[in-house]
């Protein structure tokens, strides 16, 4: 830990000698921290529990479903369903496809309605208040109308706090994507490259990132930021990329061997889970170390020490969370 302080220290020092800021690194995290809960089925583990209640996390932020195209009609898809009731504060999330916006007949105004119903049924069924809507869209320049229109028409059925997530192209392209007029917005930090057989991280890559964060300080929302704590295995073979594995820890899969950091071949034909690998195939691991998110948490600071206020990890799974605290990011 000493060692990482001083590195950040000594790259403080000099950018703000020769950049005249004064921007002071950081290893610690705010307290404000929640989680995204991304499953059909809300029913947490003992550890997901023991996490939520060691890091004091009072809110989260629950995938309620998502809005899709079903042939060619809009519908909602993968109904969250409550097996126990969440003791946190809920902030309803509702993904939308991109792809229903790009319909020139589409009543906006219905969608928006309809929306917000099914979002205040799920949370009445299940008495759950909340004051907070947010909606995960990756808009383009040619559903960037249609969609603004659903956020304006969506304030106008919930009367509180709509938020929306922010891509980093939209942060840095924000004259050409255009600003959402909602509340505030979740910098989505990761997902940032193409999957595929180089030794890049598509999940998080710095080189990439830093050339959008310069641009948050004029961003003219309220910004709080969402780091991932996810990793999956993407499966190689003849050097193209044939699925990704999820939330899978190498060490459980037999007949491997890494050849270099981060990258293990397929020593004989195996069967796990549901995946058939191939001797001679291999597997890239992509995750990103504790010791990257401290330097997220710094690089934003540069620019936003407000996005840093509030964290929410993506996302809660067990997985995710025994993944991590092998690195004390959670008690």
């Amino acid at each position: 830990m000493l060692k990482h302080f001083l590195k950040y220290a000594i790259v403080a020092f000099f950018l703000c000698l020769f950049g005249g800021c004064d921007f002071k690194p950081t290893t610690e995290f705010t307290k404000n921290q929640s989680f995204y809960y991304w499953k059909t089925i809300f029913k947490l583990t003992d550890t997901e529990r023991k996490t939520l209640q060691n890091n004091a996390i009072d809110k989260l932020y629950i995938r309620f479903f998502d809005v899709g195209l079903v042939g060619n009609k809009v519908e909602p898809l993968g109904k969250i369903f409550f097996n126990e009731k969440p003791v946190q504060n809920v902030v309803p999330v509702v993904f939308i496809k991109n792809e229903i916006f790009y319909d020139k007949d589409l009543d906006i105004k219905n969608l928006a309605s309809k929306t917000h119903q099914l979002i205040a049924k799920i949370a009445s069924y299940n008495e759950i208040l909340f004051d907070e809507i947010q909606i995960d869209c990756d808009w383009s320049l040619q559903t960037k109308a249609a969609y603004f229109l659903f956020l304006e028409e969506l304030k106008k059925c919930h009367k509180k706090t709509v938020s929306v997530t922010i891509r980093l192209h939209q942060i840095k392209y924000a004259e050409q994507t255009g600003i959402p007029e909602v509340d505030s917005g979740v910098l989505m930090y990761y997902n940032m490259g193409k999957i595929n057989a180089d030794d890049k991280n598509s999940i998080y890559d710095r080189e990439i990132a830093l050339k959008y964060i310069p641009s948050i300080k004029n961003y003219n929302l309220p910004l709080v930021t969402a780091l991932p704590i996810f990793n999956w295995l993407v499966h190689l073979r003849n050097e193209q990329v044939v699925q990704v594995i999820p939330k899978t820890d190498p060490n459980l899969i037999e007949n491997l061997s890494e050849i270099k950091t981060g990258i293990f071949e397929v020593n004989s034909d195996t069967y796990f889970q549901n995946y058939t690998l191939k001797k001679g195939d291999q597997l890239k691991l992509e995750s990103v170390p504790y010791t990257e998110i401290q330097t997220i948490v710094n690089d934003i600071n540069r620019y936003s020490e407000l996005a840093t206020q509030q964290i929410i990890w993506y996302d809660l799974d067990e997985h995710n969370i025994n993944w991590y605290k092998n690195e004390t990011l959670f008690k």
